[in-house]
This record gives structure tokens, sequence and C-alpha cells, in this order.
């Protein structure tokens, strides 16, 4: 079997806030100042990935409700979500999701592809 990877990543960032997403194939790396985040990761064999940030509110933001997604052909399929600590990791529909770093200003995430 041949995995093919067409990385369609992207986001959006919510009111006053901006992001920057870097990816490598399935491998992605999510920096934003603000709220939160929403866009694509990947698109893997007509299945597509897609993930949603939210910073809470709790102590500097010291956590985050992460979500990822999986369509097939265009529809929704299944999707995970799990609240992150700094520091920690979780895995989501086959991505591995860490909460890297959390700074006044910009909070960083990354987002290692199902193999």
């Amino acid at each position: 079997m041949v995995l093919t990877a067409a990385v369609a990543c992207g986001g959006s960032g919510s009111s006053g806030s901006w992001e920057r997403v870097k990816c490598t194939n399935s491998n992605c790396t999510v920096t934003l100042k603000g709220t939160g985040s929403q866009g694509d990761l990947a698109d893997i064999d007509n299945v597509e990935y897609d993930y949603r940030i939210v910073l809470n509110k709790d102590k500097k933001n010291k956590s985050a409700d992460i979500r990822v997604g999986r369509e097939r052909y265009g529809r929704e399929d299944a999707e995970d979500e799990a609240t992150v600590k700094l520091g920690k990791s979780v895995t989501l529909q086959g991505y591995r999701v860490k909460y890297v770093s959390n700074s006044k200003k910009v909070a960083k995430f990354e987002f290692k592809g199902p193999k």
C-alpha cells in the first residue's frame, strides 16, 4: 500500500488573533496568538484531517481543548476531542498532539500525523 499525502495545512484564528501553520507531509506545527485556531492538517488517500484548538482561561492558559476530525470523500467520518495540559500530549484520530509552549504572546502545538 502506498500512502500519498497532499499537504493541505492552513488555518484561521479567532478575532484579533493570528496563527502560523507549517506542515511537512502530515506533520504540522501550529503557533497562535489569541484564543484559538482551526484549519486543515493533511489529505491522505482521500481522507482529510482537520483541527480545532481553543485555549482555556485557566491560570494563564495552561490547558487547551483540541479536536482532530477526519473526513472520507468529503463526509465527516469521525472526530476526537481532549483537554491537553501544557507540556503534555494526546493521540486524536491517529495524530499525536502536543501542547509545546505558551508564553504571554503565543502558544505552540505539534501534530504528528498518522503512519
